[in-house]
C-alpha cells in the first residue's frame, strides 16, 4: 500500500496486525484481590459500630444533663464577664460536638477495618488503648463500655485466620514480565 519515495503522494503505513497490549494493566478492585472476607471481620465491624453507638449515646446523655459543678476558675470567668449559664451551655454544646466526632471516628475505623486495611486495624488498636485510659480516668461508664466493645472487636482481628485478609497485597506490576 505504500508508494515509492519521491512520487509526491502521501504515504500511509499499513495498520498493525494485532492490537497492542495496554501499557499499564487495569486496576484490580480492592475487594477482588483481598479475597473473601472472614466472618470474624464482619463481627468485629458490628462490635466497633456498636461501640460508636454506645459512645454517642453516652455523649448525648452527658450533653443533656445539667451542669451542676462549675470549674474552679468560675470566679475568674465572672470577672471577665462570662455568665455561668452561658459557660454551662457552651460545655454542653462542646460535649455533644465531640461525641459526634468520636462516633465518626468509630465508623471510619469500622469501615476501613471491614475493607481489610491493616493500618486501620493497628491505628484503631492504638486509639482503643488510649481511649480506655482516658475513659477510665474520666470515670465515664458509657465511654469505658464503648472502648471495651471496640477493643474486643479489634482484638478479634489479630487472630490467625484474619492475617491473610489484612496482609498487604503485592504490587500487580511485579508479576508482569
Amino acid at each position: 500500500m505504500e508508494q515509492p519515495a519521491g512520487t509526491g503522494a502521501l504515504s500511509i503505513p499499513d495498520p498493525p496486525a494485532a492490537a497492542p497490549a495496554p501499557a499499564v494493566p487495569a486496576r484490580i478492585p480492592y475487594s477482588e484481590w483481598k479475597g473473601p472476607r472472614p466472618r470474624i471481620v464482619g463481627f468485629a465491624f458490628v462490635l466497633i459500630v456498636a461501640a460508636g453507638v454506645i459512645s454517642l449515646w453516652g455523649g448525648v446523655r452527658a450533653s443533656r444533663s445539667p451542669v451542676t459543678e462549675l470549674p474552679s476558675n468560675a470566679a475568674q470567668l465572672e470577672k471577665l464577664g462570662v455568665d455561668a449559664g452561658e459557660y454551662a451551655a457552651a460545655l454542653q454544646v462542646v460535649t455533644l460536638a465531640s461525641s459526634i466526632v468520636v462516633f465518626g471516628i468509630y465508623l471510619l475505623v469500622a469501615v476501613l477495618v471491614r475493607e481489610g486495611r491493616n493500618w486501620a486495624r493497628i491505628g484503631g488498636s492504638v486509639l482503643a488503648a488510649a481511649g480506655l485510659a482516658g475513659a477510665a480516668a474520666a470515670g465515664s461508664v458509657f465511654q469505658v463500655l464503648a472502648v471495651l466493645a471496640a477493643a474486643g472487636g479489634l482484638g478479634l482481628l489479630y487472630r490467625g485466620d484474619c492475617s491473610r485478609y489484612f496482609r498487604p497485597r503485592r504490587s500487580q506490576y511485579l508479576s508482569m514480565s
